[in-house]
């Protein structure tokens, strides 16, 4: 079978992260990954190819979600795994690349699963059509969210990328949109940063992999309820010359926008 197995040994997840081999060329992101999942989770004991599966979910993307690394989908995963722990590596990859907490909340899913394994046992054809009736019920709320998000079509100011940075918070990570919109600032804030950024991209000749825009992290931060008060320094980074340079606006002015945005929608 490949999403159930038998029961492995179980060791601490720092154990594992000791054990990783040195002289590897991934050992330092593996060692990485260890440690992020220790923060996340605490140190817990796990088998080796499931803590493997989970730190795979740091660097592994794709599929219709981008909260595999979020802190709500690991932990979502741990609970079906703990009450499952003959599923298999294969079956918590899986289950990483499906998983947003509020799917699976209105759904109900994890009583699905656990009706499907009391049916069919802990077999590949249980875990199949839950994985099934788990797409089937992401395409209906997805609907939902494609409603929702048409909203944005009517702000204009700002750039195709913005909106559809906005449309995607909502989208690939079912934040709540009117968090979403009372995080947004003001269109020259944002059109600013732009800007500064293309420059920066344009002197330094990094074209490829530019990150997003301060302000759009920013957004981001702001509607998922995070505290960018405690942000030191809003700066771009530049790794082929090493220096760092300052944001066009500070976490006071990103703030400020947000508050006369939010002015203006009202």
């Amino acid at each position: 079978m490949k999403y159930f197995k038998e029961r492995e040994n179980e060791v601490l997840i720092s154990d594992y992260a000791k054990e990783l081999d040195k002289s590897s060329y991934f050992y330092e992101q593996e060692s990485y990954y260890s440690s992020l999942l220790i923060d996340t989770i605490g140190d817990q004991y796990l088998p080796k190819s499931i803590i493997e599966a989970f730190t795979s979910f740091y660097h592994s993307f794709g599929g219709r979600y981008s909260v595999r690394s979020d802190k709500e989908t690991i932990e979502g995963v741990l609970s079906i795994y703990r009450k499952h722990p003959t599923l298999s590596k294969s079956a918590v990859d899986r289950l990483g690349f499906i998983y947003i907490k509020d799917l699976f909340e209105l759904y109900d899913l994890e009583s699905v699963l656990d009706k499907l394994i009391s049916v069919f046992g802990e077999t590949d054809e249980a875990f199949n059509l839950f994985m099934k009736y788990t797409d089937s019920k992401a395409e209906e709320l997805q609907k939902e969210y494609e409603e929702k998000i048409k909203v944005f079509d009517s702000y204009t100011g700002y750039s195709e990328n913005y909106i559809s940075y906005l449309k995607g918070l909502v989208l690939r990570e079912h934040l709540d949109i009117d968090k979403v919109i009372e995080s947004i600032p003001t269109t020259e804030l944002v059109k600013k940063d732009e800007e500064h950024l293309n420059e920066l991209s344009i002197r330094t000749r990094i074209f490829m992999g530019v990150c997003f825009p301060i302000s759009y992290e920013l957004t981001r931060l702001s509607a998922k309820g995070e505290d960018i008060s405690e942000i030191p320094r809003l700066a771009y980074h530049i790794s082929t010359t090493g220096e760092t340079v300052d944001a066009t606006f500070t976490i006071k002015g990103f703030k400020e926008s947000i508050r006369q945005k939010t002015k203006e929608i009202k």
